[in-house]
């Protein structure tokens, strides 16, 4: 998935902002083209880019390499990667409670923040992080039985897919919160199209 951000960014930076690093750094110093963005915008872009683009490669780059290393043989290595996705997936804010903690920043409070304006909630979670957190224990039980096909089928069927049903629900409820001149939310809005365009352009 890196090589499809490259790709596309190399190709489709006029701007000059390069990956996430760009909007993220000239956000930050409020330089252009966001001279005239509010600060709660600013703010929101550089939270929702790393959200949306920073912590989605980086999930998506140690399930690869889990696999990679599943393949090798090394199930000790491969779990340490497989980990590793769960806990930028979930994010240790969420804590031990089911459900976890209401002001969480990783994917896992994104979902949770969506989901009512789905109709996708449950109980204490979402639904798309229930099904996150089967798919992701299936795939380790996997892992560590070295059943690496089976695993990879689960990131390229299950996982991947549940990732990108919380970049698409960000991208359409702040297109409605934008429209309606909410705080923040034209910077959140920035930040999920720039993570879904390279998508939609391949």
């Amino acid at each position: 998935d890196f090589r499809i951000f490259e790709e596309f960014y190399s190709q489709n930076d006029s701007a000059g902002y390069g990956f996430a690093d760009g909007l993220v750094e000239n956000a930050l110093q409020g330089a252009d083209p966001f001279q005239t963005a509010t600060k709660g915008d600013r703010k929101a872009l550089v939270l929702g880019s790393l959200q949306s683009q920073v912590m989605f490669l980086a999930i998506l780059g140690q399930l690869e390499e889990a696999i990679d290393a599943c393949d090798e043989k090394l199930p000790d290595k491969a779990m340490l990667y497989w980990d590793g996705a769960a806990a930028l997936m979930i994010g240790s804010i969420e804590g031990p409670d089911d459900g976890g903690q209401p002001n969480g920043q990783s994917f896992f409070a994104i979902s949770k923040q969506l989901c009512d304006a789905f109709g996708a909630c449950e109980p204490v979670s979402s639904v798309v992080n229930t099904l996150l957190l089967s798919s992701m224990t299936a795939g380790g039980n996997g892992i560590q039985q070295n059943e690496c096909e089976a695993a990879r089928t689960l990131i390229a069927n299950h996982i991947r897919p549940y990732l990108f049903v919380t970049l698409i629900q960000g991208l359409l409820y702040y297109s409605i919160e934008a429209a309606y001149g909410n705080e923040g939310a034209r910077g959140y809005l920035l930040a999920y199209t720039q993570a879904l365009l390279p998508y939609v352009q391949t």
